[in-house]
């Protein structure tokens, strides 16, 4: 039987690669390591969580220990990597290792560029002092969550540690936020205040918590620590939600616009958006969401593309409001990742 060490991840020899607090590092062992970053990663990420999700959870009655799990789930998913060095940057005549690493799904690249910057450190010449990422000569956008930016850049092909070139010059600052862990902070608490105000109509359960709780939130997100995070995400939704705090991740860019709760046989809808005259009707599926913001792929008459949350595909009969309670990532947001073509 497999043994799993105490965040849940399958256990390695102590002379080959080895797990620490929230990520994998991997010696230098080439394809043999890409295996075991494979096998680890299909036997956490898809198996367990597809599990759970596919399973009773997503039953509406299910059991608040089933719901549990299934938070569990969420935050214990990892990515797997590989980070190259730009084969242009490099300074010396020996070509550095490859650095293997499996990152938290829930989590963000700047907070683990300094052990990326250490391991290449000494086969560079110190030119930008901002690091950037690059996935198929295109800039990672990484103030998303890592694993949205996996389910968008590799879509349903996820048996394969992911690629990603690091660049030490030429900086994109057209196209990429220079980011630190401190400024993560910043931008993580300000997409929760937005996607809180989206779902309660006010920040009022954000304003309310001290400084330290505050704190608190996001750092559960660096320890990768769920025990830190729902007590306070509870206090967060104890308004009457309004609205799906959703956003449909695309090529380049993100959609977001206010989708109304469905709201019980008879009562008024909390919800005072408007469209011109008529109100914002609300929508009762996942699929009726993605409807609503990508109606050019998801019609009725033909095949919708792949619609990935959490690196899974859920039916797009799924419940919104159970998609909402229970799928949403640490900043409050219901990510979901579509890699299509001319997006509108």
């Amino acid at each position: 039987m497999q043994q799993e060490d105490a965040n849940g991840l399958p256990k390695m020899k102590k002379n080959g690669p080895h797990f620490s607090t929230g990520r994998v590092q991997m010696n230098g062992y080439g394809e043999k390591c890409e295996k075991k970053m494979k096998k680890a990663y299909l036997w956490r990420a898809s198996f367990s969580l597809g599990c759970v999700i596919f399973g009773e959870c997503a039953d509406p009655m299910s059991s608040p220990e089933k719901l549990a799990s299934l938070q569990c789930e969420l935050w214990r998913g990892h990515v797997p990597i590989v980070f190259t060095l730009a084969a242009h940057e490099k300074s010396t005549i020996e070509t550095p290792e490859p650095y293997y690493c499996l990152l938290p799904r829930i989590s963000y690249f700047p907070l683990y560029l300094q052990e990326v910057i250490d391991h290449f450190s000494s086969y560079i010449l110190p030119l930008d002092p901002h690091v950037w990422l690059e996935f198929e000569g295109k800039p990672i956008k990484w103030t998303r969550p890592i694993g949205v930016l996996f389910d968008l850049h590799c879509g349903v092909s996820q048996g394969r540690p992911w690629h990603i070139a690091v660049h030490f010059q030429g900086f994109p600052e057209d196209q990429v936020v220079r980011c630190n862990a401190e400024s993560m902070e910043m931008h993580f608490m300000q997409c929760l205040k937005e996607a809180t105000f989206l779902r309660n109509g006010s920040i009022k359960h954000i304003n309310a918590l001290s400084k330290s709780e505050t704190q608190q939130l996001f750092t559960a997100v660096q320890r990768c620590d769920a025990s830190l995070y729902m007590p306070l995400r509870t206090r967060l939704h104890e308004s009457e939600a309004r609205c799906v705090p959703l956003r449909v991740h695309v090529p380049g860019r993100f959609i977001q616009q206010p989708l109304p709760f469905p709201v019980p046989e008879g009562a008024e809808s909390p919800v005072a958006f408007e469209q011109g005259e008529a109100p914002v009707p609300p929508v009762h599926t996942l699929g009726e969401a993605l409807q609503r913001l990508l109606p050019a792929h998801f019609r009725t008459d033909a095949p919708a593309p792949p619609a990935l949350i959490h690196g899974i595909q859920p039916p797009l009969d799924t419940p919104i409001t159970w998609v909402a309670d229970h799928l949403a990532s640490p900043d409050g947001f219901v990510h979901v990742a579509v890699a299509v073509s001319g997006a509108a």
